[in-house]
This record gives structure tokens, sequence and C-alpha cells, in this order.
């Protein structure tokens, strides 16, 4: 089964003179377009380009003007094909619907410019022509249209106009995510066949081992909706209020190696400083000197971090670049706690998200019910003893707990 194609439509920059073609609606119609070809692109998925070749000497679109080449990250790549046009649809005049049936592609994503044009003409012609079409809404922009009479209808309306009137009878309409998060379980059953191992002879144990990429998302398919769009390149005020209540969090590294390791980390509410939307600062207490997470650092600065909040269910998820500091600055942030840190861990934040509160909830890890009672299991003590062999007296859980909030208090 073939993929689908991904048409993209005028996508020149002479559409920027505003000067020239007046009011624009949908400023994010370019970064969603990026988002939906980097997708493409990213599985090797077939990618068409159309380009208006205009007649008219003065368009902004004439093949002599500047604004007639590709806006920067919808230049054609590899062999991605081109069609230039001087008509409304991208159908008519070219070798596109050849070529799409040539390699027995059906179905058809399409977004560009402008929404009621264009892209609109296109897609009534596919229809027509038997292509099953989908438009990326989000992905698509236009301009405000008149009347000889003087009324003006403003893009917006125009763009919304346009796609009411396409979708389900010429196309179905949808966003960005709503495509890459359904696209790939369109045909999952398919996918799925391609990547079961066949019914071994009697006796023989089945291969079950998920070993590429492709055979994940053959079994899951892609992030749903949401799941791919929450995640922030920064901290936004949800973000920074969620650590600010977090007396508990899980820092994530890996050696050089990719040896991994997991260390929890807790403190006082808000024991983790925002400094900026970018940028975290950890105080590292004293402790057993095994220092795991500080020496990954040092050879791997990649780091991914967990908060808690207790009584919340949701947790907060950071991933960044660590790195050991022992400004006096950072560390005068932790001035009001009764020990000063050793170091502190600077981490510049890559992506933030919010997790859904299902694996707390499963666990009931806040239920007052679920407690158990400490002597269920052995002391610390006890089980390193048995673990190491080690010969020490192993005293109770009361004087572990009272060694330890002794280190606390003396040493941080």
């Amino acid at each position: 089964m073939s993929h689908p194609a991904l048409i993209l439509i005028d996508w020149q920059q002479g559409f920027d003179d505003l000067n020239y073609w007046g009011n624009r609606n949908n400023p994010n119609a370019e970064a969603n377009g990026e988002k939906l070809l980097a997708y493409w692109r990213a599985r090797g998925w077939p990618v068409f380009h159309a380009k208006h070749d205009s007649k008219e000497p003065q368009s902004r679109l004439h093949p002599d003007h500047p604004g007639n080449a590709f806006k920067p990250g919808f230049e054609p790549q590899g062999d991605e094909p081109v069609y230039g046009k001087n008509v409304n649809s991208a159908l008519i005049g070219t070798e596109l619907e050849a070529d799409l049936r040539a390699q027995s592609i059906s179905k058809l994503v399409l977004c560009g410019i402008t929404t009621d044009h264009c892209v609109n003409t296109t897609t009534r012609m596919a229809a027509n022509l038997g292509f099953d079409a989908t438009i990326a809404a989000d992905a698509c922009a236009t301009f405000d249209r008149s009347l000889p009479d003087g009324r003006v209808f403003p893009a917006d309306l125009v763009h919304d106009v346009a796609l009411a009137s396409l979708n389900g009878e010429f196309a179905v309409v949808k966003t960005v995510n709503e495509i890459m998060a359904g696209e790939s379980a369109i045909d999952l059953r398919s996918q799925l066949k391609q990547f079961l191992p066949p019914i071994p002879a009697k006796g023989v144990p089945a291969m079950t081992k998920i070993d590429t990429q492709e055979k994940l998302r053959a079994i899951y398919g892609e992030p749903l909706g949401l799941a791919a769009a929450k995640c922030l390149p920064a901290l936004d005020p949800h973000c920074k209020h969620f650590i600010s209540l977090a007396p508990f969090a899980v820092i994530s590294s890996a050696d050089s190696d990719g040896n991994a390791d997991v260390s929890p980390r807790g403190d006082g509410p808000g024991f983790i400083k925002v400094l900026d939307d970018k940028t975290l600062v950890m105080p590292d207490r004293p402790g057993n000197n095994r220092v795991d997470s500080l020496s990954n650092i040092i050879d791997n600065p990649k780091v991914g971090m967990l908060f808690f909040v207790p009584g919340v269910n949701e947790t907060l998820r950071i991933n960044g670049i660590a790195e050991i500091s022992t400004d006096p600055e950072l560390l005068g942030l932790f001035a009001d706690t009764p020990k000063a840190p050793i170091t502190a861990i600077k981490i510049t934040v890559d992506e933030a998200f919010l997790h859904c509160a299902k694996a707390l909830m499963r666990s009931k890890l806040w239920d007052p019910e679920t407690r158990i009672e400490r002597k269920t299991l052995p002391t610390l003590a006890k089980m390193i003893k048995d673990q190491t062999s080690s010969d020490f007296a192993e005293g109770t859980q009361e004087e572990a707990d009272k060694y330890f909030a002794q280190s606390i208090a003396e040493r941080g």
C-alpha cells in the first residue's frame, strides 16, 4: 500500500508582500507546513511541489520576479518534483496527475497558499479525478477578498468558508497534528502483517522482539494529537509553577557508553530554581561520593528529569543539557537553605511537557490506603549487609532515620 502524497501548493516568497496582496490570515501556516513536510520527509514518503508561474508581468509570482522563488523551508530536496503552473489547479497543464498514477498514489494531503484559490481548485479537481484528498487546514492561508460593491470579507472568514465548502464533498479537513497522528494508523493492520513474524513450527518459540522504529510504529502508530503538540521548547508559566511546588524529582543520565542511571533528588518545594524560560539550577548535596549523575554529565551532558508534587497525579518531564558549576552566584540561589550545596547542576531546557495522571492513578501512589508498614521491608543496613556480605551493626529503622535526619541537619 502506497503512502499518501504531500502536495505543497505555491509556498512562494511573493506572498510575503502584504502591500500587494492585502491582509492575510493564519501567520502560523508556514510553521505548520514545514512541520508536515519534515514529517513526510523523515519517513521517505512522496512529496510534490506546485509553483505558480504567473503570466502577469506585475505579479509577485511572475517567473522574472524574486517572489517566484520558494519560501525558505519549502525548497525541494533530492528528487522531489516541481510542477510549474499558470492556472489555479496544479492538475491542469502539468504531469502531476500522470506521475501520481504512475506511482499508484490514490491519497493526497494538500496545503499551501491560497486556501480559496489554488488549494481549493486543486483539491476539487483531485476529488473529481478520483483521488482521496485531505487538507491540512492550519497549513493554509489566504487574504481578504472584496466584491465590486465595496464589501470586504476578512481572510479568516474566506479561509473558513473555503474549507467548509470542501469538507465532506471534495476532501476531509484536518489539522497538521491530526494528520500526523492518524496517518500511520490508517493502514495499521497491513503494516502489522508486514512486521509480525510467521507462525513458528511446532516446538519453535515465536520471535517477538521489536528492534526497528518501523516495527514499533507499526504497532503503536504515531503520537496522538496533543501528545505531540504539548511538547514545549521552553518553560511556560504552568511548568514554572509546577517546579515551584515540587519537593521531589528524579534525574536520568548516561555516560559516553550509554550506561544509564536514575537518581532521586529532594528538598523543600521549589528546591530546583528556575532562572528563566530555558534554565534550571539544582543543588547537589553531600552524599556518599558515588557522584554517578555528575560523572555522567561530564561525559554526556544530556539529562532527563521527572518532577513530582505530593497529591498531584500529573508529573512534569524535562529534557535538556546539564553542566556542573561552583559559580558563587548559582550556589547563592540556595542561601535560604540551612546548608549550601557542594555544586550546582545547571540545566538548559530543550523540551518540557506535562505527563498525564494515569501512571500515578494506577499505582495509587498518593493514596494513604496503599501505604505499607516500613517494617514490611528490612532496614537499609540489613539489605546492604546481605548484599555485600559485610559485617557491621545493622541497627533499627528508628536509629537509621535518626542518623539520616542528623546528617541532613549537619551537612545538608
